[in-house]
Order: structure tokens, then C-alpha cells, then sequence
């Protein structure tokens, strides 16, 4: 996680660490400089009380907290892309998506994303093809058009692979509000003793493109 601090002080660096500690519970160590907030009896005392093992880096030894600084690297020409050049002071505001990118990205050393290592699962990322296909307008079907439903068979016993993924021809009967459709089945080409009837939203629906002649 990133924050924002107002100052390099023991107090405010607990102050992150203990809504870490909220979110993601207390690790079993930390690795930091020797800065003078880390090292001080107020930071000790905290993370003593927490059952936390605080390990310092050499002194004039930054490649000894090597993550951080890689982060760092990578953070701080981040940081002057995003921020407004012409007033640095909204910095702190980009630091969410900033760390949902670092943390939602894979990295060459793992072939993975940081949130896949912690949690098991990417967070969720809205990129431009999620983006296109759920802003896409609706297809739009006409009263007499032949349409096919995708199937959805709940069946334990059946294979899933196995099952065609939509149904025998239906007719669009009447077209309704939010890209519903009254679908019937097709005089004559009725399966069942009961006539299927239903309300289904476009996702649904296919066009039938078969070339197979129907009854007349």
C-alpha cells in the first residue's frame, strides 16, 4: 500500500502501519532503513506490542531494502506523468490508482500480479475491452426475426462441454422496454406439449443463421 505522509515523523509512519495492520493483519517481520522515525523508541515500542520483528537495513545500504527502491523507481515517474505540472500539490490523490496499477500489473521475476500472490485473484480491472463490450450498443432484434437462446443447463449429471451452447430456433414476438423480447416458439416447431414463452434481455438471444428450410 501507498500513503501519503504529512511528515516523516515515528507518529505518522505508525499511524500507516496500524491501518495496514487493519487491513491486511500484522506480518511476522519489517524490513527499513535506518531513518530516524524507524528507529526511534516510539516506532519500537509499536511494533513490539504488535508482535512484529523489525529488521534495519546497513547503514548508506539501499539495495539492502531493494523492493522499495524498485517500487520507488517505478513510482516517482508515475507520480510526474499523473500530477498536474503546473501545481505538484495534488500528488497525494493519485496515489490509489497508482497502487491499484503497481498491484494489478505482473511482474517479470513471479509471471505474476502482486494482488495474485496476497489474494489469490487479480482485482477487478475495467480495461478497454470490458469497457467496449459493456458499452456496446444492444443488438436489436425485429418482430418475426428467428432467434436462438443460449443454453443454460443446471444439470449435475450432464457435461457442461458437451452441451450445444444455444437452443433450437425461436420467433421474436414482441419487442419490449430495455432490450427485451417476447420469444415463442415457431408455429409448427413445437417440441413440447406446452408452447415455450418467454422474456429474455438481447444477451441472450442469437440471430438464426442456419440455412436449413422451415416448415411452411
Amino acid at each position: 500500500m501507498l500513503y501519503a505522509a504529512t511528515s516523516t515523523s515515528s507518529k505518522s509512519a505508525c499511524g500507516a502501519l496500524d491501518q495496514y495492520f487493519s487491513y491486511y493483519s500484522r506480518p511476522r517481520r519489517i524490513i527499513s532503513d535506518r531513518g530516524t522515525c524507524f528507529t526511534s523508541n516510539e516506532f519500537t515500542k509499536f511494533l513490539s506490542s504488535r508482535g512484529v520483528t523489525h529488521i534495519l537495513t546497513a547503514t548508506s545500504s539501499p539495495q539492502a531494502n531493494g523492493q522499495v527502491e524498485r517500487v520507488n523507481r517505478v513510482l516517482r515517474p508515475m507520480l510526474s506523468k499523473t500530477t498536474d505540472p503546473y501545481d505538484h500539490s495534488d500528488w497525494s490523490t493519485k496515489l490509489r490508482a497508482l497502487e491499484f496499477a503497481l498491484n494489478n500489473t505482473v511482474h517479470s521475476s513471479t509471471c505474476f500480479t502482486p494482488s495474485m500472490l496476497l489474494f489469490g485473484t487479480d482485482q477487478q480491472i475495467i480495461n478497454d475491452e470490458q469497457f467496449s463490450k459493456k458499452h456496446r450498443p444492444a443488438i436489436e432484434f425485429q418482430v418475426g426475426d428467428l432467434v436462438v437462446i443460449r443454453n443454460v443447463d443446471n444439470s449435475t449429471n450432464v457435461n457442461k462441454k458437451l452441451i450445444a451452447r444455444y437452443k433450437r430456433p425461436y420467433i421474436i414476438h414482441k419487442r419490449l422496454h430495455n432490450d427485451r423480447y417476447l420469444v415463442r416458439d415457431i408455429d409448427r416447431i413445437q417440441p413440447t406439449q406446452i408452447p415455450y414463452e418467454g422474456v429474455l434481455e438481447t444477451d441472450k438471444l442469437r440471430k438464426w443463421t442456419s440455412q436449413i428450410l422451415l416448415p411452411t
